[in-house]
């Protein structure tokens, strides 16, 4: 049996993606630093919910390591709270108490070095403390390759296009850009490349499967 609500993220600093399945209902919800209108417009007509922060990358080449810090910060700060937010809405119109509700993360790879790794360890680790000071407390964390390996994505060679083809062919869960890659890709596509975000959904999406099969949900 399916538990009330379920919250499965591709985490990122800059584009996050969160699949939430709550009473058997599947929805995506994005939080891009910005987003191009086109993209905006195809996800937005496929049901796809977009908060745009609206912010730009931080301009690292112009701040002193002081100033870095704290615009990083602050901004894991103001994405965690919006995201904490927008779950705690979804949670109170559904009548679904905090606790009630399983919080999925894609884990770091063995690979991940350097300064970028660790910026978006402490972001994440921003969003789990304000999960857990919400009350959340059921969280479950999965290596990027056993969820590659649930979209059958983990041999050499596949790439992000991949999870979102093997996401418009899987039959497991229904959502609008579900249908509609399945039906017509190129309506979610700038000229041959998928829009922005639409890995970061599959991701979500594949993230949201390996929650339901290892909890034996499915």
């Amino acid at each position: 049996m399916l538990p009330r609500a379920i919250f499965a993220f591709d985490f990122s600093m800059n584009k996050p993606a969160m699949a939430s399945l709550v009473n058997g209902k599947l929805s995506f919800h994005i939080f891009p630093i910005s987003l191009d209108q086109i993209s905006m417009e195809k996800l937005e007509s496929c049901g796809i919910i977009v908060k745009n922060r609206q912010i730009g990358k931080v301009n690292d080449g112009h701040m002193t390591e002081n100033e870095l810090i704290i615009e990083h910060v602050k901004r894991a700060s103001e994405l965690a709270d919006m995201i904490v937010s927008e779950m705690i809405d979804i949670l109170d119109f559904a009548g679904i108490s905090i606790n009630e509700a399983l919080v999925a993360n894609e884990g770091r790879s063995f690979g991940s070095i350097g300064n970028a790794a660790l910026d978006l360890s402490g972001y994440k680790y921003v969003l789990m403390l304000k999960l857990s000071e919400a009350g959340f407390s059921k969280f479950r964390t999965y290596p990027p390759m056993t969820i590659k390996h649930t979209a059958g994505c983990a041999k050499k060679g596949k790439t992000k296009d991949s999870m979102i083809e093997a996401m418009a062919s899987d039959g497991t869960l229904q959502h609008e850009i579900i249908k509609t890659l399945a039906s017509d890709s190129s309506k979610l596509k700038k000229k041959t490349n998928y829009v922005t975000c639409m890995d970061d959904i599959a991701d979500s999406y594949w993230c949201m499967i390996t929650t339901l099969k290892k909890e034996e949900m499915i």
